[in-house]
């Protein structure tokens, strides 16, 4: 078996970084320990033994069917446990985020007997939805015909999310080591910010789904070189349009990357490059006019200069964005949820951008489809100040992860688990920044 250098001791450190991070704020604020904040601390303990765990069983063992069950059954499990403590605290099971979810639930409910006619005659102009929010009613109130039911939708997404952690698999064979897609497209499918979005009421589960199998059936083309798969990647990336219109365009770019760099189709270079630009110009206005009206990112720093603001959006953008890693207050939010999640994503930023790097001074450009796509996005969000916002920053992190570990296996290949002591320097040094951003997140917020 293959040693696993630097992944093993980037996991060992958000273990042991982690276990300290929550001791320390633990103690800083002198809370009791709640329902809701040990489940967080059963989320984060869960999380690291079962991404761990990858690590160290036989690698022929690390199938797509134990993925599946793996992510199904774990998703099934906190799900669950999110939903118990969303009614314990509130009497639903909207895990502290009704807003949406419930114009979501109530308009699946009067739409989902009506004829399919008429539907987005109501949606549009009876209750006046812009056309990005058309796709989640109008899928949810389907599934409502079935069981009309907010648990069921729940298992419904279940299932989606099983699917994709599937088909981030596929694609991380395609580029990376066996072990190395397997521990990267678990640690995206069991992350507690992907189980809270199974739990919730909210579109992202089947916008990510419509993302990432894009991104499947570019890899497929490249595997397989049937066109039907690029034509089903487009009406999917269409299908977008209906739920955030920006990602379309930047799945686009992807496309357009895919076929000058890893196709090599010189021919079209003149005529891609200037569909290019006019796609990032389109996405980028977008994300910009969304901003105003979608936007709650810059509500979470609780600092006035206008300077160390934009400074942090960007290095949220970089990074991010933050966790937040236990509550505090007396009024109970969803965000502590998402913390183990995010903090694993933060100790991976630097192999991202060293993939990135990578990646283009190797000349190895199988992996620029999804950097592409993930730095369109991330400077998207920087330009338009949103960088914070988790459901914003959400359709990149699938593949922001599957660059980290591409090159992490690169590294680890080439190394044959060792370190070099300039190799080891940094990696204190990034892992020194990380523990100091999170902790100092948490406590000035």
């Amino acid at each position: 078996m293959m040693q696993t250098g630097l992944l093993k001791r980037i996991n060992k450190v958000y273990i042991v970084s982690g276990i300290l991070l929550y001791l320390i704020l633990f103690f800083y604020w002198k809370f009791p320990l709640s329902p809701y904040n040990a489940l967080i601390l059963v989320t984060f303990t869960a999380f690291s033994a079962v991404v761990y765990r990858s690590l160290t069983i036989n690698e022929e063992k690390l199938t797509s069917r134990r993925l599946a069950i793996t992510v199904f059954v774990f998703s099934f499990v906190f799900v669950a446990l999110y939903l118990l403590i969303s009614y314990y605290y509130t009497g639903n099971t909207f895990i502290f985020s009704e807003q949406d979810a419930r114009i979501y639930e109530e308009l699946s409910y009067k739409i989902k007997d009506m004829p399919n006619k008429d539907i987005i005659y109501y949606l549009t102009v009876i209750e006046d939805l812009e056309y990005d929010d058309l796709g989640a009613p109008i899928v949810m109130s389907y599934l409502m015909k079935i069981v009309p039911s907010k648990e069921f939708i729940n298992l419904f997404f279940i299932i989606l999310n099983t699917i994709s952690a599937w088909m981030l698999f596929s694609i991380g064979r395609s580029l990376m080591s066996k072990r190395y897609a397997y521990t990267a497209s678990l640690a995206y499918s069991i992350s507690s910010y992907t189980i809270f979005f199974m739990g919730s009421f909210l579109k992202e589960i089947l916008l990510l789904f419509l993302v990432i199998a894009c991104i499947f059936c570019l890899y497929r083309h490249k595997s397989t070189k049937h066109t039907r798969n690029i034509v089903l990647g487009l009406v999917m990336s269409a299908l977008l349009f209906f739920f955030r219109p920006a990602v379309t365009f930047g799945l686009w770019l992807a496309y357009l990357v895919y076929y000058l760099f890893v196709e090599k189709r010189r021919v079209l270079v003149i005529f891609f490059s200037v569909f290019g630009i006019l796609i990032i110009y389109l996405a980028f206005r977008l994300i910009v006019e969304n901003y105003y009206r979608y936007s709650t990112g810059g509500e979470s720093v609780n600092v006035t200069s206008s300077f160390f603001n934009r400074l942090v959006f960007i290095l949220g953008g970089l990074i991010g964005p933050f966790p937040h890693l236990l509550q505090t207050g007396d009024e109970i939010t969803f965000k502590p949820l998402y913390g183990p999640g995010l903090m694993y994503k933060l100790f991976l930023f630097f192999a991202f951008w060293k993939g990135v790097f990578y990646s283009f001074k190797k000349r190895d450009h199988d992996v620029l489809p999804m950097i592409a796509y993930v730095v369109l996005e991330s400077l998207g969000l920087i330009i338009a100040m949103d960088s914070l916002e988790l459901r914003k920053a959400l359709p990149h992190f699938p593949f922001f992860l599957l660059v980290a570990f591409w090159w992490i296996d690169k590294y680890d290949k080439s190394r044959g688990g060792m370190f070099k002591k300039t190799d080891s320097l940094w990696f204190i040094i990034y892992t020194a920044a990380s523990i100091f951003i999170i902790l100092g997140w948490n406590i000035l917020n």
